[in-house]
């Protein structure tokens, strides 16, 4: 089997912002966003398993900061550990995912998921359940929730 690297998205794949409205000037707090209750259970199943981590965010360098103090909070919470922390200030995340030497990643946004096919990478569509049309993915999966998300990773 190839290495158990998974590339996750930040925001509305791992966190929930409290306040939908956010910005690069915002100063993040741990009050502001909260770990998705799901993501809570799912990923300490999924490092038992031997999955590896690889965070890999739209945000811009501006905020690796905030993303760093957020990333620590998940692993203190969790109990997991990252094993890369990327910013890709907007670009398509596929990749960033490959060079992380990852089997898949995981985002709720398509636009970032765009170029995953180009790199091998198996994209995965977070939050959604039902897979919308585009003729650019021959191999996009939709995962409600990290439960999906855990199946998939353990048929696969």
């Amino acid at each position: 089997m190839k290495d158990k690297n998974i590339a996750i998205d930040l925001d509305d794949t791992l966190i929930s912002h409290k306040n939908q409205y956010y910005s690069s000037i915002t100063q993040y707090s741990q009050s502001s966003w909260k770990i998705k209750d799901s993501a809570k259970k799912y990923l300490p199943l999924l490092a038992d398993l031997g999955y590896k981590f690889h965070l890999i965010t739209a945000r811009c360098s501006s905020e690796t900061k905030d993303v760093n103090d957020i990333v620590l909070y998940i692993e203190k919470s969790l109990d997991i550990t990252f094993e890369s922390i990327t910013l890709t200030d907007g670009k398509e995340k596929g990749i960033y995912a490959h060079n992380k030497q990852c089997i898949c990643i995981i985002d709720d946004n398509l636009n970032f998921l765009a170029d995953c096919e180009a790199y091998n990478v198996i994209p995965l569509l977070f939050g959604k359940r039902k897979i919308p049309y585009n003729k650019h993915f021959s191999n996009l999966y939709a995962c409600l929730s990290w439960k999906e998300v855990y199946e998939f990773l353990c048929k696969n």
